[in-house]
């Protein structure tokens, strides 16, 4: 039986950032990742500038592709075209996760991928994980293996989510050939094209990544009805944009993740703490995950490094990274969740809203404080309460100029 002094289970890349900076100062970690590397993972695949300052990598450690803007489709599919560059990049998730594990294991980590965790227990002064291939201890060890996390319902953190804590997505990713990417006639390939519609409460995206398409939709899974019918509306309202007609794009991949609710039960126990999906730190907002994983891990890092001192992994000494998460994140998640009460509470308000969406974009675009507020909104950082609040101030004002916006439009004005 092996002994490390923290095990991490799950090298997507909240586990792999946890585990590089563990290992930096000076830990004997494992990481453990139940499928072999690479493996594919469906998602968006969009990073933040923050991630990669995190990193510190250059842009060429990995494939990436610069996102220089969006592209917003109307529940009727009139378009609102934005060229700010925010810096977000699109990567793909199998490449860019191996990437990282592989990046961990440079920095002395241990990696053992295709190496399922069974169960995990306390035992003596420490941990003991049972995987499918060996026994290992530890001081303490950190969950970072998503929303059904075998370390959180091992040692009784959480057993299930409910569905209204839970976002589901389909997502269909390909690669395309040179004349499959031609034939896509998509004009702007460097932009996020996505889709407002009223047959979901959450959006869709259309993303070209070079050699790659990524077409998904998400909705708060106790809202899901019909997942089949929903990705078949979905797809016909992309083939009016663009030509899809010769990509198979039937049977996406589906997948939950805790992203409608802050985070809810506990995130720490004697000798354990969740992370990322494990933990439910997605963003409500967007739908994050990969900035959310690797800041908690951070903390998780920093507090079993205070615990591995002190020689204390107690549930009360750990209850200090709840803290430190809450002073970073609950004020936005409430602040948000608010927002999506409201906006799920009543679905004409939704509708009216959503119908409209293009030309408030119009509006805000037109004046740079009020685009700002909203870029801040929906921003990886800054705080979101305060945007919100400079937002609901400036009603108003929005409201007036949407008015004189939609009168001229209806006279031919400009």
């Amino acid at each position: 039986m092996s002994h490390f002094d923290f095990i991490v289970s799950g090298a997507g890349p909240g586990g792999s950032f946890t585990a590089r900076k563990l290992s930096d100062w000076g830990f004997d970690v494992l990481l453990l990742e139940k499928d072999k590397f690479p493996r594919y993972k469906p998602c968006a695949g969009w990073t933040t500038p923050e991630v990669w300052k995190m990193l510190g990598w250059k842009f060429d450690r990995v494939n990436n592709y610069p996102i220089k803007g969006a592209v917003f489709y109307g529940p009727d599919l009139r378009s609102f075209r934005s060229d700010r560059n925010i810096g977000n990049r699109g990567v793909i998730r199998e490449e860019f996760d191996h990437a990282m594990a592989v990046d961990a294991e440079e920095h002395g980590a241990v990696l053992r991928d295709g190496e399922r965790v069974k169960s995990v227990d306390l035992v003596n002064a420490g941990v003991r994980v049972i995987t499918t291939k060996a026994e290992y201890t530890a001081e303490a060890i950190i969950g970072a293996d998503g929303t059904n996390s075998v370390v959180a319902r091992s040692l009784g953190l959480r057993k299930k989510w409910d569905k209204e804590d839970l976002l589901f997505s389909f997502v269909k990713q390909l690669r395309l050939g040179k004349r499959e990417r031609e034939m896509l006639n998509v004009s702007l390939p460097d932009h996020s094209h996505i889709f407002i519609t009223n047959y979901s409460i959450g959006y869709g995206w259309f993303s070209v990544k070079c050699h790659y398409l990524n077409i998904g939709i998400g909705e708060p899974f106790h809202f899901l009805e019909n997942g089949k019918a929903l990705w078949s509306t979905f797809l016909r309202d992309v083939a009016r944009i663009f030509n899809i007609s010769h990509l198979n794009l039937s049977k996406p991949d589906g997948y939950a993740y805790a992203a409608v609710h802050s985070p809810k039960g506990p995130t720490f126990g004697e000798r354990v703490l969740l992370i990322g999906d494990a933990g439910g730190f997605a963003s409500n907002l967007t739908g994050e995950g990969i900035g959310p994983a690797m800041v908690t891990g951070r903390m998780a890092a920093e507090v079993l490094t205070l615990s591995h001192e002190k020689g204390d992994f107690s549930r009360e000494f750990l209850a200090r990274y709840e803290e430190m998460w809450k002073a970073e994140f609950e004020r936005d998640f409430k602040t948000v969740e608010r927002v999506l009460a409201l906006y799920e509470e009543h679905p004409h308000l939704r509708h009216w809203v959503n119908n409209h969406m293009v030309n408030f974009l119009d509006v805000l675009h037109s004046e740079p404080g009020l685009e700002e507020n909203l870029l801040s909104a929906i921003s990886s950082k800054g705080s979101k309460e305060k945007a919100f609040r400079a937002i609901w101030r400036d009603v108003p004002e929005i409201l007036t100029r949407f008015v004189i916006y939609t009168v001229r439009r209806r006279i031919g004005g400009k």
